[in-house]
């Protein structure tokens, strides 16, 4: 979490699909930790989750609808593009994996 969340206050998470790719679906999910007496809220942390349909067939095709979110999908390829170079090159050090 970037920022703690003290008991007894209230997490609102809103999420949004960035992009799907094949059949595999890539959601942000925005933790906001939320003071109801003060009507206050801030951002505690983001998660991203990459969900995989079980179906062979591929997903309709989802693209960002602003330019925010189009920024973050960018990011979030770019990053699961490194994590994929780096996962076989992990792989091909340790041939019995």
């Amino acid at each position: 979490f970037l920022r703690p969340v003290s008991v007894g206050t209230l997490l609102r998470l809103e999420s949004v699909v960035l992009y799907t790719q094949g059949q595999c679906i890539h959601v942000e999910v925005l933790a906001r930790s939320t003071k109801p007496e003060t009507r206050s809220s801030v951002v505690s942390t983001v998660f991203h989750f990459t969900f995989e349909t079980p179906s062979s067939h591929s997903l309709p095709l989802v693209l960002p609808d602003s330019i925010e979110d189009a920024r973050k999908a960018m990011l979030q390829m770019h990053h699961n593009h490194l994590q994929q170079v780096c996962d076989s090159r992990s792989h091909s050090h340790h041939p019995n994996q």
